[in-house]
């Protein structure tokens, strides 16, 4: 009984390890134009890096994206792509967090005019 207990007791602990303390977050669900980039978080306000999880991304007939970059994205494949989904259905991003270099933007792009509801937590550092 007492090695359940142990393993548990670790089990938690490293759970709580991978645990994000965000200070913002992004929720949208308001329409946008194919091929014009939301910005999230822009460059000049990412001084020390930003760390990004529990992106989420639904809608129909489009393809969209999270995407980092230093300038805003033409395209959903114009910067490092954090998240993408492709079509009707939703995505979601991993639990763990992800790392956006200093001086990079978050942005949300799609490829034609959609209602899509997104979101994500974010820690500026």
């Amino acid at each position: 009984m007492k090695n359940i207990f142990l393993t548990l007791i670790i089990a938690f602990v490293s759970l709580a390890s991978q645990a994000m303390d965000f200070t913002s977050y992004y929720s949208d669900a308001s329409s946008v134009t194919g091929g014009a980039a939301t910005v999230i978080v822009a460059p000049a306000d990412n001084i020390n890096g930003v760390e990004v999880t529990n992106m989420y991304i639904r809608g129909d007939n489009y393809a969209g994206a999270f995407v980092g970059k230093t300038s805003a994205p033409s395209n959903i494949t114009g910067g490092a792509i954090l998240l993408v989904t492709s079509g009707a259905g939703e995505v979601r991003g991993p639990i763990e967090k992800i790392s956006v270099p200093a001086g990079m933007g978050i942005y949300f792009i799609t490829t034609s005019n959609a209602s899509p509801t997104r979101s994500m937590l974010i820690k500026i550092l």
